[in-house]
């Protein structure tokens, strides 16, 4: 396993604390969790795509939306080479996961349905976390089975003031 920090480690901040030094801080933690995540990821793809291709699936979609501390991820929607809505089957999929420390890897089998779900909002919270909060956000994952490609089309949702002021 790589040194790594725990995340409460990079909450102990003293008076001689530089912010580059917690910058530094932060980059090696996030460096060390790369390899695991990264494996997580390919490992999931692989699953994802054989039981896909098998399945005579060509493109996936999983929508998502969600503000105000709330956020749902819409149940995947399966196309087939002609773009024609089909079922996705009721096989089973071994998929893995990270535990909260972000190193400690789980694998468990899901029904198809689930693995897309699960596997996809990994991914959104692994690069836009907290996409639920606030104004919130909404996108859609595009699963290309043939190209073996998972394309995330992501919007942050966000209130915008124009402010002028003048004294005349």
């Amino acid at each position: 396993m790589p040194d790594t920090i725990h995340p409460s480690a990079l909450l102990r901040i003293t008076p001689e604390t530089t912010p580059a030094d917690i910058a530094a801080k932060v980059e090696a933690h996030q460096a060390a969790l790369m390899p695991t995540a990264d494996a997580v990821d390919a490992a999931n793809k692989s699953a994802l795509f054989a039981a896909l291709t098998d399945a005579g699936i060509a493109k996936i979609t999983v929508t998502y939306d969600g503000y105000g501390d709330e956020g749902t991820m819409e149940p995947p929607e399966a196309f087939d080479a002609d773009g024609t809505s089909v079922a996705i089957p009721a096989v089973e999929v071994e998929v893995q996961s990270t535990d909260c420390d972000a190193l400690t890897v789980h694998v468990c089998r899901q029904p198809l349905a689930d693995a897309l779900e699960s596997v996809t909002y990994d991914m959104l919270d692994a690069r836009h976390s907290g996409w639920e909060n606030g104004d919130g956000a909404s996108g859609v994952f595009t699963i290309d089975v043939g190209k073996q490609s998972i394309h995330l089309l992501h919007r942050d949702h966000y209130i915008a003031h124009d402010i002028s002021e003048y004294e005349c």
